[in-house]
């Protein structure tokens, strides 16, 4: 039996309009809703500053991240999400390697991110290592990682 054709997955910067807005729809729809993350930590302001990205699998949005810049050499890796019909396919790996190589050919020198417990291995083969306690946020037990550049 042929195994079904793999996924194309693209990824690019959001841009405000329509593809920004895909992001936001993801992420409501991952954070909020399926996680019960109050709207008002989700959307935390940061969003104006931040480099947005979208996932595509064959051309509908299906995953995104955020980058934002914290300052002296340090980027924050932020807000991965993958809906849930596209889990387990590649696709936040993907989006993951392409935020880590814009976030290096900007000159950052390190990478750092809050991650859910859960994916801390997933974060772990993208080479982060974890670093302090546990914490929660949103509720959610999280652990902070970082990865050089």
């Amino acid at each position: 039996m042929a195994s079904p054709a793999s996924p194309q997955i693209s990824i690019a910067i959001a841009e405000p309009g329509p593809v920004l807005d895909h992001c936001y729809a993801i992420r409501r729809m991952v954070f909020v809703e399926e996680q019960q993350v109050d709207a008002n930590l989700e959307f935390d302001g940061l969003d104006e500053t931040a480099t947005h990205y979208v996932a595509f699998v064959d051309s509908k949005p299906a995953g995104c991240a955020r980058l934002v810049d914290c300052g002296e050499g340090r980027a924050k890796i932020g807000r991965v999400a993958v809906l849930a019909s596209h889990r387990r396919r590649g696709i936040g790996a993907a989006i993951m390697k392409r935020v880590i190589a814009d976030a290096a050919t900007q000159g950052f020198r390190e990478a750092v991110l809050h991650a859910q417990l859960v994916a801390c291995p997933f974060y772990a083969a993208l080479g982060f290592e974890r670093y302090g306690d546990e914490f929660l946020e949103a509720n959610i037990p999280h652990c902070r990682m970082k990865r050089p550049l």
